[in-house]
């Protein structure tokens, strides 16, 4: 697979990997949001710029710079963190990613570190895309124009923003999942292992809760 033989590729793995929700958070609500977007573009096409000064991808290029910056500091975080329990397996649901071993493909289950690796890998490699993906549109728009017969103009516009609004918006779902995940889920077992010996059962063991 591509993915897995590519250097440059290889953030995209995270794409790959399967845990609880990932399609909702990952794929149909960035789809949704690029839907309602887009058909908001069209209702307005004057009031509401995709190019240009004001418009939509100078504001979210904008944004891109910051939040590549912020990801790729992040994953040196989660790379380099001395803590032990980011080296185990999260319970429940692992993560899990295809992997070939002795000839055969396997699930193989990710570590904490290891899945808050390859998701902030993603992150940074997708906002850095995005980013350049922008800037290059802005500054061949002019000639796309120019080029583009005027009747395939809106189509061609409009696909375009429905593709950018998708990955800017599965940019968006996926940082919040990652904070989830720092900011909580990591933290469950420590928590359950944390707490005092003979204490009765609703006590000592977490309540069920899905990542």
């Amino acid at each position: 697979m591509m993915l897995e033989s590519s250097r440059l590729l290889r953030p995209l793995n995270f794409l790959r990997i399967k845990f609880t929700n990932k399609n909702r958070y990952c794929f149909l609500l960035p789809i949704l949001f690029s839907i309602a977007f887009t058909f908001i573009l069209a209702l307005n096409p004057n009031q509401i710029a995709i190019f240009g000064d004001n418009g939509f991808l100078k504001m979210a290029s904008g944004i891109l710079q910051l939040l590549t910056g912020f990801f790729i500091a992040s994953l040196a975080a989660v790379a380099s963190f001395n803590k032990g329990e980011l080296d185990e397996y999260m319970s429940g649901n692992c993560p899990t990613l295809q992997a070939k071993e002795n000839g055969s493909t396997e699930p193989r289950k990710l570590t904490r570190r290891r899945f808050l690796c390859y998701l902030f890998g993603y992150l940074s490699f997708t906002s850095l895309m995005l980013y350049l993906i922008g800037l290059f549109c802005s500054l061949f728009y002019s000639l796309a124009c120019s080029i583009i017969p005027d009747q395939l103009h809106r189509i061609v516009l409009y696909t375009f923003t429905l593709f950018y609004s998708f990955v800017f918006f599965n940019l968006i779902t996926t940082t919040l999942l990652g904070l989830f995940f720092t900011a909580d889920r990591i933290h469950w077992e420590g928590e359950a292992r944390r707490l005092p010996q003979g204490a009765n059962d609703e006590q000592s063991q977490p309540s069920p809760r899905q990542p």
